[in-house]
C-alpha cells in the first residue's frame, strides 16, 4: 500500500471509531458527519454505510436510513443487524411487505435469532392492527384500502377500519363504495357512540354532495387570541383586541365528543392562563387529536413533557434559522431559548419513544429568502418532519413582500433554489409543502404562475367545508385559513354561533361550488393548482 492510500485508511479508521464514540453519547448528526468523511472517499465502504444508517434511523429519518442500509445488505448479506434494522425501517414507513421480506431472507438463511422473530411477530400485528397513517400519507392509498378490506373480512364490525376505509375511499373519489358502505354500517354502531356515528355519516354526506349536513363540524383551527410575546415585522394580528368569546369555548367544549383533530393558536397561545385547562380538557377524548402552533419560546419543561407524552403536534413558527435574521423578524425573540427548546423537545421525544408529529411553518420574505435551504437542513437537524415555506401575507404593504412587489432578483433565486430544496427534502425524508410563487418561464420574466384550469374529474378538489371551521384572528369563520378572506361565513362578532354558520348560505355555496366544479371565483389558486397537498385538503 503507498503512503497516500495507507494515510487515507487510517483517516477512515479514525473517522469510523470518532463516529462511534459520538453516536454512543447521542451526538448522531456528529456522527454522520464523520461516516461521510469515509463514504465522501469510499463510496462502498459496508461499515459505514451500516453504521450512518443506524445514525439515520436513531434520528427517525427512515427513508435516509432505507438508502444506506439497503447498499449494506447488498455489500454485506451476512449483516444480520442490518438487515433487521433494514426490517425495522420499512415497517417505520409502512413498508411491511418489504419488512417481512428482509426478515424471511433472515430466517431462510438459518438465522436464529430471537429479535428475528420478535420483530416479524411485531410486523405482523402492526400490518393488520388497522393503523394504517403511515401508508396513507405516503400516498399508498391503495395499499391502505386492502389492508382495511382484508381486517374488515375477519371483523366486519370494527368501526374504526370502516371509517377509515370510507375516508381512503372518498379521497380516491371512490363515492359509490362509500355510499354502499356506510348506511347498513351505521345501523350495528351503537347510538351513544357519538364519534363513529358522526363521522361515517359526515363521509356519507361528502359522497352524497350534500350541501346542508346533518353531521357535526369534525375539525377545529380555533385563533383564541390575539395576545403575543413579540412583536413580529410581518404580524397583522398584534392591532387587532381578539380573544375568543366565553360562549364559543363552551360551544366548542361541547363539540369535543364529535371532533377528530382541533387546532389551537394565536397570538401565542402558551401566554394565555386558561390554554392549559384546555388542553387537558380535550386530552380527555381519545379520538381527538390536537395540534398547536406556537413560536415556542414559551414551552416549558413541565409544558413540553405533557406535551410530548400525549403526542400533541406541534407547529413552530420560525422565520430565521439564524440568530440576527430570526431575531430581526420576530422582534422581541431569544434564539438561544428557540434553540433550548427545540433541543428539549428532541430529547423528550426520544426519551419517551414519542409519535408526536413536529410541523415547521416558514414565513419567507425579502429578509430570510436566501436561506431557504438552510431551513431544510435545520428541519432535518431539530426532528421535523414536514415544514411549509409560504409567501409573506401578499395584502402586507412592505418593502419585506417580494411578491406582490415583484422583486425580480428574489424571484428569480427562489425559481432556481425551489428543485434544490424539495430534492434536499426527500433525501431527509421530510415533507415539503412549498407554496412560494416562482417566475413563469413560458411568459415574461415579471409574470407569476397563475393561469389556472380546473382538471375535470370525478373527485372532489375539496373536503374540508363538509369537514372543518376556521376562526381567524378578528373573528371570522371560513372553512380554511387557505380560503379567500373575502369569502367569510360569518362572524363571531355578531354574536353568531358555530353551529348557526355551519350550515349558512355560504358553506352551502362552498360546498356546492366543489361539487358542480365550479370553484375558480372561491377557492385559493395555490389549492386549484395542486401547490396545496391533496392530504391537506381531504383529511381533517
Amino acid at each position: 500500500m503507498d503512503k497516500a492510500k495507507q494515510v487515507k485508511a487510517i483517516n477512515c479508521n479514525s473517522c469510523l471509531e470518532r463516529g462511534k464514540e459520538l453516536f454512543q453519547k447521542g451526538n448522531y448528526l456528529s456522527a454522520i458527519e464523520q461516516y461521510r468523511k469515509i463514504l465522501d472517499i469510499h463510496s462502498e465502504d459496508k461499515q459505514a454505510l451500516f453504521e450512518m444508517g443506524k445514525a439515520y434511523y436513531v434520528l427517525e429519518k427512515y427513508l435516509l436510513a432505507i438508502k444506506l442500509l439497503n447498499k449494506a445488505t447488498i455489500l454485506q448479506p451476512d449483516n444480520i443487524d442490518a438487515h433487521l434494522l433494514l426490517a425495522k425501517a420499512y415497517k417505520s414507513v409502512g413498508r411491511y411487505d418489504d419488512s417481512i421480506v428482509e426478515l424471511t431472507k433472515l430466517k431462510e438463511s438459518g438465522c436464529d435469532n430471537l429479535d428475528v422473530d420478535r420483530e416479524l411477530t411485531s410486523v405482523y400485528r402492526e400490518r393488520y392492527s388497522g393503523l394504517m397513517d403511515i401508508s396513507k400519507f405516503n400516498g399508498k392509498y391503495d395499499l391502505a384500502i386492502k389492508e382495511y378490506e382484508e381486517r374488515l373480512k375477519t371483523n366486519p364490525k370494527d368501526e374504526k377500519s370502516i371509517s377509515h376505509l370510507v375516508q381512503l375511499y372518498n379521497f380516491e373519489g371512490k363515492y359509490e363504495l362509500t355510499r354502499e358502505k356506510i348506511p347498513p354500517t351505521l345501523r350495528f354502531i351503537p347510538k351513544e357512540n357519538t364519534f363513529f356515528k358522526n363521522k361515517l355519516l359526515n363521509e356519507l354526506e361528502i359522497a352524497q354532495g350534500e350541501t346542508v349536513l346533518s353531521s357535526k363540524v369534525r375539525s377545529l383551527v380555533i385563533t383564541l387570541s390575539n395576545k403575543c410575546n413579540l412583536s413580529c415585522i410581518m404580524c397583522l394580528t398584534r392591532n387587532v383586541p381578539w380573544e375568543l368569546p366565553e360562549k364559543i369555548i363552551k360551544e366548542i367544549f361541547a363539540l369535543f365528543p364529535y371532533l377528530e383533530k382541533i387546532m389551537w393558536q394565536g397570538g401565542e397561545v402558551f401566554v394565555l392562563d386558561y390554554f392549559e385547562e384546555i388542553l387537558s380538557a380535550a386530552s380527555q377524548y381519545p379520538n381527538l387529536r390536537q395540534s398547536i402552533v406556537t413560536n415556542g419560546l414559551l414551552i416549558t419543561e413541565k409544558m413540553a413533557e405533557k406535551l410530548v407524552k400525549n403526542n400533541v403536534e406541534l407547529t413552530f413558527s420560525i422565520d430565521g434559522v439564524t440568530k440576527e435574521t430570526y431575531e430581526y423578524i420576530r422582534r422581541g425573540a431569544n434564539f438561544e431559548i428557540l434553540i433550548r427548546n427545540l433541543n428539549l423537545i428532541l430529547e423528550l421525544r426520544k426519551r419517551h419513544n414519542s409519535n408526536m408529529i413536529l410541523n415547521l411553518n416558514v414565513a419567507i420574505m425579502k429578509s430570510n429568502y436566501r436561506q431557504l435551504e438552510n431551513f431544510i437542513d435545520f428541519a432535518q437537524e431539530y426532528g421535523f418532519g414536514f415544514v411549509c415555506l409560504m409567501p409573506i401575507h401578499i395584502h402586507l404593504k412592505t418593502p419585506e413582500d417580494i411578491f406582490t412587489n415583484q422583486d425580480i432578483e428574489a424571484l428569480s433565486f427562489i425559481t432556481e433554489v425551489s428543485p434544490k430544496i424539495e430534492e434536499k427534502a426527500q433525501e431527509y425524508g421530510i415533507r415539503l409543502e412549498n407554496r412560494l410563487p416562482t417566475l413563469n418561464s413560458k411568459n415574461d420574466n415579471s409574470s407569476f404562475e397563475n393561469d389556472i384550469e380546473i382538471n375535470p374529474q370525478k373527485k372532489f378538489l375539496c373536503h374540508i367545508p363538509w369537514q372543518q371551521l376556521y376562526i381567524d384572528y378578528d373573528g371570522s369563520v371560513r372553512p380554511d385559513c387557505l380560503c379567500k378572506i373575502q369569502k367569510s361565513a360569518g362572524s363571531l362578532l355578531k354574536n353568531l354561533s358555530l353551529e348557526e354558520i355551519w350550515n349558512n348560505q355560504v358553506m352551502q355555496e362552498y360546498r356546492r361550488k366543489i361539487v358542480n366544479h365550479d370553484y375558480l371565483d372561491l377557492c385559493n389558486p395555490a389549492c386549484i393548482s395542486g401547490k396545496i397537498f391533496e392530504t391537506h385538503l381531504k383529511f381533517p
